[in-house]
């Protein structure tokens, strides 16, 4: 697994993510899967809904609007470009996008900041541990 080779062993210990969590994802509808050529290469969750582990934050985010929060983002390794793509499919929800990933999870980190991503602080999740937040405000334009 690519985060324990980076150095990332604290994020995603082996019950982190059960199968009752993954079920939970697909029965609300949160849970996606990115296919090439018929395979599937990546799976992570969008929530449309507010992330309770958000209103709470050690910092602030850059602004108070409606958003969409990806989480769980995983791709088989193979393929270049997913989180980009997730990015840019999320986007088209129209809302700003939030996320967030453990400290050591530097490759993460590298790549919201590459998108545009704004670190913004630290949330603590219902268990108590930390996590690092960014914030991607989508502007929006309007022409008369």
């Amino acid at each position: 697994m690519q985060m324990r080779t980076d150095g990332n062993v604290n994020q995603w210990k082996d019950s982190t993510h059960t199968f009752d969590t993954v079920l939970a994802d697909v029965e609300r509808g949160e849970c996606y899967v990115v296919e090439d050529d018929g395979s599937m290469v990546a799976t992570f969750v969008l929530m449309l809904r507010e992330e309770s582990t958000y209103s709470r934050i050690d910092g602030a985010w850059l602004r108070d609007a409606p958003y969409v929060t990806i989480h769980r983002l995983a791709s088989d390794g193979h393929r270049g470009g997913i989180a980009h793509f997730v990015f840019d499919w999320a986007r088209e929800w129209g809302r700003d996008l939030r996320v967030d990933t453990h400290a050591d999870n530097l490759r993460m980190q590298r790549l919201f900041v590459q998108y545009g991503f704004v670190y913004c602080g630290t949330i603590w999740l219902q268990d108590g541990t930390p996590r690092r937040a960014y914030h991607f405000a989508t502007q929006t334009c309007r022409y008369r």
